[in-house]
């Protein structure tokens, strides 16, 4: 008897380690999903932010100081996650292991975005400094 509870109570252990394990592989399986889904919702929420906040110091090729850089990424993490909704921002949470490391990746990103405006904007500044210079 004791013999027999302890083998049932070792084999739903053994389910339970194995659909956890399962669970790891489908999410490892659909990183490029899950990125994709983040960068969806990243881009709708930074195409706002960028109209409202950033295009006004592009187009005057002013650069961000670092309390409007921090605002914008303020309000971009907070309209992101806004845009997404809890339930996918539940999956996300689960795929990248928590909140915390969920934000670093969307801070990760916008200021990628934030950088390579900043390049574009320099790139157009030489030109027009060459054009002038012909």
């Amino acid at each position: 008897m004791i013999i027999s509870v302890t083998i049932i109570i070792c084999f739903l252990f053994l389910l339970l380690f194995i659909d956890s394990i399962y669970k790891h592989y489908i999410i490892l399986m659909n990183f490029k999903n899950y990125h994709n889904l983040l960068v969806y919702f990243l881009d709708i929420s930074y195409e706002k932010i960028y109209k409202e906040q950033i295009l006004i110091y592009s187009a005057s090729s002013f650069k961000l100081d670092k309390r409007m850089e921090e605002s914008i990424l303020r309000d971009t993490i907070k309209l992101t996650l806004e845009i997404m909704g809890p339930k996918v921002e539940k999956i996300l949470i689960e795929f990248y292991g928590s909140r915390k490391v969920l934000i670093s990746n969307i801070i990760f990103l916008v200021n990628n975005r934030l950088d390579s405006d900043e390049i574009l904007e320099h790139t157009r500044k030489i030109k027009e400094f060459e054009k002038e210079n012909k």
